[in-house]
């Protein structure tokens, strides 16, 4: 390697596992949010910590402890004992299968959340699903929403073009007008000027010059 060259650390790919495991642990936390704020019970506090303790085992690949817990503030939504008891059924569950094992699917984390379809899109949860909802409605809620997107940029592109052939149109007015001659200025100093109006006694001057020619 060349003196004074420093190596370049590649950055550390997260695998598609890891990477949906942290993403739904931030959808966790905006679900926790979204129901704080509006009051809505939790109908299932240990499927909220079953949850949260299996998208922490598979981001960060170890069981969670207490204090770990303790400083998510997920103890203080369940409880203690709700929190050691998903812990210690995670434990179990590791040794009972001998380390091979898959986190929760999506359906299977929205049934133990109690997860609604207006929750789920309030909160832009992905890896979980809803319970009032089948996959045929999701997926025809997601194509609709796209088709939404798809007017809505298409309408701010037409919106675009108006604006352009408008531009285009006035530039070409003032070039004929050449209202920078009523004024005595050159067409840079117009524009430099802010693009003044002249006077109506300029225009007459300007009218009457024109008629005495």
């Amino acid at each position: 390697m060349p003196h004074g060259v420093q190596k370049v650390k590649r950055a550390h790919v997260l695998s598609p596992r890891r990477g949906r495991a942290l993403r739904r642990r931030g959808e966790i936390e905006r679900l926790i949010a979204f129901r704080a704020e509006f009051g809505l019970p939790w109908p299932d506090l240990q499927g909220l910590s079953d949850v949260w303790c299996n998208s922490l085992f598979v981001a960060i690949g170890m069981a969670p402890d207490l204090p770990m817990m303790q400083q998510s503030g997920i103890v203080g939504i369940v409880g203690e004992r709700t929190a050691l008891s998903s812990c210690h059924r995670l434990e179990e569950f590791l040794e009972r299968v001998g380390g091979r094992y898959q986190p929760l699917t999506g359906p299977n984390a929205g049934k133990l959340l109690h997860l609604t379809a207006e929750e789920r899109w309030a909160c832009s949860i992905t890896t979980m699903m809803a319970i009032d909802e089948t996959k045929a409605e999701r997926l025809a809620a997601v194509a609709e929403d796209r088709r939404q997107r798809d007017r809505e940029r298409k309408r701010r592109e037409r919106a675009g073009t108006v604006k352009k052939q408008r531009t285009i149109y006035e530039a070409g007015s003032i070039s004929r007008a050449k209202p920078w001659e009523a004024l005595g200025m050159s067409r840079a100093s117009w524009y430099r000027a802010g693009k003044p109006e002249p006077t109506v006694a300029e225009h007459r001057e300007t009218s009457m010059s024109a008629l005495s020619i």
